[in-house]
């Protein structure tokens, strides 16, 4: 029989797939070992998991093992018919190990009880079970003390900076039009794959002008939302740095936001931070936008409610909670966020109190990004009976070092130069130090 398009298609499939060789040689390395039984992949919408586990189950095929690709979407929501299909894959008296790789899982969750206590069981010891979804495990799984040791949780970033220039070259966009490319879609496979094609159809790619594909990534977003009040309480998300509950309850007009903060914080594309929940840089980016061009009074409603929410607490007479929100009042301002993005939880990254042998490194820090009279300011406010200082520690490190510095000066207090030659002079500085750092 000769080539059908199918064949095509999964060829052109191979030819632009890029990145995910970290990923990939975990899944081969856990398909030649015995212990595990059963590994989620786990990640956005749109993330790249489908493609990535269809190459998985070429290079499993190529092995030798037994491959069935399920996709949840052809398979009723059903506990017999999941029971029906993955029985029926295990079945099969070809040889090989079996690999069951099932996809789009979150369309099962319904199931997934049933799925772990009686479906699973049943399956060949050396079945090898791939589970592809928005979600991790749930928690069943990971707390059973039988399947915690059978299970593999990979959780799917975005492509590298790297993978994302090799990606949109697969698809014929020149080189000059990476930089902002990469820069909007964070290396969000989907959103490179829209942006590649606006780009070769028109030249460029505007993102307010853009509204076909901000809209398909709006529509990968709130697809799932149960309300209008929730896809509100996302977009209200996107407009602060962090959300807390008492915050979200102000910007979208409720009396009590617990259940809607509860949900934000079960989405694919939210973390939780120490101050709150924030949203996933392409999200935060594409339901900024949307809202901007498909309802600006909202927008403009919102940032306002947000600002209103912090001055009312920017008296506070902590330090700590001031810095905080003074970065939240910053953060409003769209010029200034990609100084000021959510830390990175992986790396540690944590506002602390500053304390008194944190002094140099915050000076080396100011002289490295901003010279040597900028860093004697640092030093001479150090000790200033007038300021309070914070740090940022990477706690990432080992032992944790301070990559950026917060000062907030209670004027009322400071001499009046003419007066006093001992004051320093007063120099607002911004400037990302991995962080923000902010100098007074």
């Amino acid at each position: 029989m000769g080539q059908t398009m199918a064949d095509r298609v999964e060829s052109a499939r191979r030819r632009r797939f890029v990145g995910r060789e970290g990923e990939l040689a975990r899944l081969e390395g856990l398909l030649r070992s015995p212990d595990p039984g059963i590994v989620f992949v786990s990640g956005p919408s749109g993330v790249g998991k489908s493609t990535l586990l269809r190459r998985f189950a070429e290079r499993a095929t190529e092995s030798g093992a037994r491959v069935t690709l399920l996709d949840a979407r052809d398979v009723p929501p059903t506990a017999e018919a999941v029971a029906l299909r993955l029985g029926g894959a295990a079945a099969a008296t070809s040889a090989g190990r079996p690999v069951i790789i099932v996809d789009t899982y979150e369309l099962l969750a319904e199931v997934d009880p049933v799925l772990r206590e009686q479906i699973a069981p049943t399956l060949p010891a050396d079945a090898l079970l791939v589970i592809g979804g928005q979600h991790p495990p749930a928690a069943g799984w990971r707390t059973d003390p039988g399947w915690s040791e059978l299970l593999v949780s990979l959780r799917l970033p975005n492509l590298s900076e790297a993978d994302s220039a090799a990606y949109l070259t697969a698809r014929d966009v020149p080189a000059a039009a990476h930089p902002a490319a990469i820069e909007f879609t964070h290396g969000h496979p989907l959103a490179l794959a829209l942006v590649a094609e606006v780009l070769r159809e028109r030249g460029s790619f505007v993102p307010d002008r853009s509204a076909d594909v901000i809209g398909v990534l709006v529509g990968s977003l709130v697809r799932h939302t149960p309300s209008a009040t929730h896809r509100r309480a996302l977009e209200a998300a996107a407009q602060v740095r962090f959300v807390t509950e008492p915050l979200l309850a102000a910007l979208i007009e409720v009396p009590d936001a617990a259940e809607h903060f509860d949900w934000l914080r079960a989405q694919p594309f939210v973390e939780s931070g120490p101050s709150g929940l924030y949203l996933h840089d392409l999200a935060r980016t594409v339901l900024s936008t949307d809202l901007r061009w498909r309802h600006p009074e909202l927008s403009v409603r919102m940032h306002a409610r947000a600002r209103e929410y912090y001055l009312a607490r920017l008296d506070s007479p902590d330090p700590m909670t001031q810095a905080g929100v003074l970065l939240d009042l910053m953060y409003l301002h769209t010029d200034l966020r990609r100084f000021l993005q959510p830390p990175d939880q992986a790396a540690g990254l944590r506002l602390d109190r500053a304390r008194p042998d944190d002094g140099a490194a915050v000076v080396e820090l100011v002289r490295r990004h901003e010279g040597a009279v900028s860093a004697e300011l640092a030093r001479a406010w150090w000790t200033h009976p007038a300021a309070a200082w914070s740090v940022v520690r990477d706690g990432g490190a080992d032992p944790p070092t301070v990559v950026g510095a917060v000062c907030l000066l209670a004027v009322d207090r400071v001499p009046d130069p003419a007066g006093d030659d001992t004051a320093p002079a007063f120099a607002v500085l911004v400037k990302p130090a991995k962080n923000l750092s902010l100098y007074g």
